[in-house]
């Protein structure tokens, strides 16, 4: 016989967010008609005419929660006004099937505005600005938005530009895009993607040049954080060519596919793709945050620009 989800009754399995207003009350019973249907009741107070009610699950007793798509919900979410006879029907067999946990817990989240869920997004840095919605941190001083570029100048130099945000429910791949330097430097110069999931798990994707032969100089990298705990998943060395080139690195729940292409002639640099090892704590639906970086030693400068995010359903 197959088993569903399993939602724990008691109130201590059930997570609330509480911002200027207040979620109470929450009563969490999973029917026993083989439905898989979940039943989630709440209060929700506040001053505001509504508020926008999200929910997330989690079954590794909540470390990580991922958002239940919309398609599944119905009743009270989204958009709801207070009150205090809310109702959400949860397909938890539709979202999750041949899943079951003992540990299962929910989280409704109440915001004053809707969720900020990373979209198809593109920005050029033409005005030397950082785009809305980013913030650009600076490590060493000789980084600037400049010549409409982000651009790392010579000695040890370091920036990058973050966008926080949730991924959407029912998202199959994520990819991200950028327009970068690897041109001649002794040390070396690199451009970086950096992919968060959580507050102390990303993924670090990053490709090097350099005229110095010391045996890992000229790379690419993937390598897997969980806090200063660094898991390899790809090293392998890549042709001295130095040039501008577009970035291209497409994201699935199991893979992650990392290519390069030279801007002038299209020519591919390189093109690799590698499987995510099952054994890394990698939760796909958990992405929540981006960040572009530059990061240039001596020589010459590094810089990147056109970064892109797409959302594929």
């Amino acid at each position: 016989m197959k088993k569903y989800i399993l939602i724990l009754l008691a109130l201590s399995a059930i997570q609330y967010s509480i911002f200027s207003q207040t979620i109470t009350n929450i009563l969490v019973s999973q029917r026993i008609d083989g439905s898989g249907n979940v039943d989630i009741y709440y209060n929700l107070q506040g001053t505001g005419n509504n508020y926008f009610v999200t929910m997330e699950v989690n079954f590794d007793n909540g470390n990580t929660y991922s958002a239940v798509s919309g398609s599944f919900l119905s009743g009270n979410i989204g958009w709801v006004t207070p009150n205090s006879n809310c109702h959400i029907t949860w397909n938890g067999k539709g979202s999750h099937n041949n899943t079951y946990s003992t540990q299962t817990k929910i989280k409704l989240l109440a915001s004053t505005t809707s969720p900020n869920y990373f979209t198809n997004e593109f920005y050029n840095l033409n005005n030397n600005q950082v785009p809305a919605g980013w913030v650009m941190t600076v490590v060493s001083p000789d980084v600037q938005l400049a010549e409409g570029k982000l651009i790392a100048y010579v000695v040890d130099s370091y920036a990058s530009i973050e966008r926080t945000g949730i991924i959407p429910p029912s998202t199959t791949q994520m990819i991200f895009e950028w327009d970068g330097s690897l041109i001649y430097t002794y040390w070396g110069m690199r451009t970086i993607l950096q992919v968060y999931f959580g507050t102390d798990k990303y993924i670090i994707i990053s490709s090097q040049l350099a005229a110095c032969n010391n045996g890992v100089s000229n790379q690419i990298n993937i390598d897997y954080y969980q806090g200063a705990n660094r898991t390899i998943i790809l090293q392998t060395a890549i042709p001295q060519i130095f040039n501008n080139y577009h970035f291209k690195v497409i994201l699935t729940p199991s893979s992650i596919n990392y290519k390069a292409t030279n801007i002038a002639s299209g020519a591919f640099f390189f093109d690799e793709t590698i499987n995510i090892p099952s054994n890394l704590n990698f939760t796909f639906n958990s992405v929540n945050s981006i960040k572009y970086c530059v990061n240039a030693t001596t020589d010459n400068n590094c810089w990147l620009d056109n970064i892109s995010i797409n959302v594929i359903p």
